[in-house]
């Protein structure tokens, strides 16, 4: 009986092993089947038009920075590359565009850094998470500011003299409000001279620079490449740069640091944003293909002529270190400057 009762129960042991290996054996080849369907379809990224999307007007600095890499990256990628503007709101109309976009790669964003971490410190309220919603896959493009006047409303050609008319101004003063970098530089500009005067805001330095020569500011922060046909034309006066070190186009124009402001440091870069989750190995492609693109002898050539500069070669990791650094500045003027949030 013992050994009837052994045999039953081995062969229902058996059944159920062979029934728990069938169960399994399944499995197994059903993930095989969807790894198989997956991976063709990530090896074979791109296989259609990639889209990047600026937040500035056509004609801008951004835009004609960006086009120098998107008829060159085409060929890279062997798809079509377009640019679509998407211009206002301190460029956070393009960002949520991105932001929520499909994370597969084709829809990028082409930003100065102020986007990602300027609006989070300047906006109470974001329709995007600048620092989870978005990942730097490249830094592209150097790009420094320069402190504009016109000279039919602010005759001196110095900060010093730009300081001395706006507090004979008592308040009764404006600059141009371009995008947050520019917003932050004039902010500290007012808190370390000491001076008041009110932002007009403008959905590119195009406008800004019209405005200006207009006589309907009294001075602007506009990016050097946007500004120097009109500084070379004599319209504006180039009174001083942003960043610490003199652009090669404007040799003989001094740094804030030198006109007065020890702690004044502040350029800009712009980079190619996907959202955070686009697969890794989409980010390494992208990553890839403008890091070679930042190696164009022709693309350096070409930005060169308005005082930009390529970026060298950088790691993913190294990117994300980059943006964290820029966090801090923003947040050490922040404080500084006492910019209440909208």
């Amino acid at each position: 009986m013992n050994a009837v009762l052994r045999s039953r129960a081995f062969v229902v042991s058996f059944f159920s092993f062979s029934s728990w290996l069938r169960r399994s054996l399944g499995a197994l080849a059903g993930l095989g089947v969807l790894l198989l369907m997956q991976a063709p379809a990530m090896a074979d990224y791109p296989d259609r038009t990639i889209r990047f999307v600026v937040g500035f007007p056509a004609g801008g600095s951004p835009d004609i920075f960006l086009r120098h890499f998107t008829h060159r990256l085409s060929s890279l990628a062997g798809q079509t590359v377009v640019v679509e503007n998407k211009p206002g709101a301190n460029a956070m109309v393009a960002a949520q565009n991105v932001a929520t976009a499909k994370p597969d790669g084709y829809t990028v964003l082409f930003a100065p850094d102020s986007t990602p971490i300027g609006n989070r410190f300047l906006f109470k309220t974001l329709n995007y998470n600048p620092e989870k919603d978005l990942v730097l896959v490249a830094p592209m493009v150097w790009n420094t500011f320069v402190l504009v006047t016109s000279p039919g409303k602010t005759p001196g050609k110095s900060v010093d003299d730009l300081t001395k008319a706006l507090k004979q101004k008592d308040g009764r003063s404006f600059f141009g409000q371009t995008s947050s970098g520019a917003q932050l530089m004039s902010e500290s500009y007012k808190a370390m001279a000491g001076i008041k005067a009110e932002p007009v805001a403008f959905k590119g330095t195009v406008d800004g620079l019209t405005a200006l020569m207009a006589g309907e500011i009294d001075f602007l922060f506009a990016d050097v490449g946007a500004a120097l046909p009109h500084i070379k034309s004599g319209k504006i006066n180039a009174l001083a740069v942003s960043s610490k070190r003199r652009p090669v186009l404007l040799p003989d124009v001094p740094t804030m640091a030198e006109a007065g402001f020890s702690d004044f440091d502040l350029d800009g870069f712009f980079g190619a944003y996907v959202p955070a989750d686009t697969p890794k190995d989409v980010q390494d492609k992208l990553h890839g293909w403008l890091s070679q693109l930042n190696d164009n002898q022709e693309i350096k050539s070409a930005i060169g002529v308005v005082g930009a500069e390529t970026f060298p070669r950088m790691t993913l990791e190294e990117n994300q270190a980059l943006l964290t650094g820029r966090r801090d500045i923003w947040a050490r003027l922040i404080k500084l400057t006492n910019i209440q949030p909208q």
